[in-house]
């Protein structure tokens, strides 16, 4: 799926807001994330992925457009993203 190693996609996916939002509510209830993957959906897995553009209509910024938000990342409008996805957490208790 991705050309990352598991370790690797791990801790990216370790930095994200979702993981970071999950990883504080999760403390709160006394587990702690010892790592994250992603899961692919149906839809997913059928489309693989595709090309940043077609996602330009879900920017909801009040601040940057998406091609601003793509060139200050450095992104090419047909660089290919995944979509369709979950992330799972591992967690253990503290």
């Amino acid at each position: 799926m991705l050309d990352l190693p598991a370790d690797e996609l791990s801790r990216l996916l370790m930095m994200t807001h979702s993981v970071r939002y999950g990883k504080s509510v999760l403390a709160a209830a006394g587990y702690r994330v010892t790592k994250a993957r992603i899961v692919l959906d149906d839809m997913g897995r059928l489309l693989g992925r595709t090309n940043i553009s077609g996602w330009a209509g879900n920017s909801h910024s009040a601040t940057e457009t998406a091609t601003e938000f793509m060139t200050r990342h450095g992104l090419k409008p047909d660089d290919k993203a995944q979509s369709f996805f979950t992330i799972v957490m591992d967690v253990e208790p503290f």
